[in-house]
């Protein structure tokens, strides 16, 4: 019995997730710019979970991919304006104190858990992940990061990866990133994408 529940858990995220090409947005760290990819799930036509393609803390040739539930995306829009604001802020103080050195959290109040996947071959799913913060001063390099800590396979705790992160530098691109996960934007998209299909029935 057990053993048939482990199949069924580790089958969930291959039956559920019918992603959908939607959009992408700019990460960018050191001085160099990265386009990752936005995909969407509908159930019912209506939207599902969006998932946030991201750079993974175990290396280059690592994959993560950050779901979120569509009930949980205004919150999560929420803390990401929160963060930016943050961002400006201590980027702000940070020039005009000659702050050349620094790493801090950026406290805010993230309830939800989220589930996020990472992959090096088949891909793996921790279905209970905190996403966190910090704030990032190297000399004239400001930077805001969006990270996990350690994940864990759902369905084998043996298998584990470091983390997810998604690195700004800049308001631009974060903005960016928060208009497209809009509920009512990809609402549109995905109704306008459904009506392209109908066209070929």
């Amino acid at each position: 019995m057990k053993k048939i529940l482990l199949i069924i858990l580790w089958l969930i995220p291959f039956v559920s997730f019918s992603q959908i090409d939607y959009d992408t947005y700019f990460i960018s760290t050191g001085g160099a710019k990265e386009e990752l990819k936005i995909q969407v799930s509908e159930k019912g036509g209506t939207l599902d979970q969006v998932f946030i393609y991201a750079k993974s803390l175990e290396g280059e040739h690592y994959r993560s991919v950050l779901i979120i539930d569509a009930k949980k995306l205004p919150t999560f829009i929420e803390y990401l304006k929160f963060v930016k604001n943050k961002y400006s802020e201590w980027s702000e103080t940070a020039k005009n104190n000659n702050v050349h050195n620094l790493l801090k959290d950026i406290d805010a109040d993230l309830k939800d858990y989220y589930m996020v996947g990472f992959a090096i071959g088949d891909w793996y799913f921790d279905r209970r992940v905190k996403i966190k913060a910090k704030f990032s001063v190297d000399n004239e390099s400001m930077e805001l990061y969006l990270y996990t800590d350690k994940l864990y396979s759902s369905t084998n705790t043996y298998i584990d990866n470091k983390g997810l992160f998604i690195p700004f530098s800049n308001n631009e691109d974060l903005d960016l990133l928060i208009k497209k996960l809009e509920v009512d934007v990809i609402s549109n998209f995905l109704k306008s994408n459904k009506g392209k299909e109908s066209l070929f029935n």
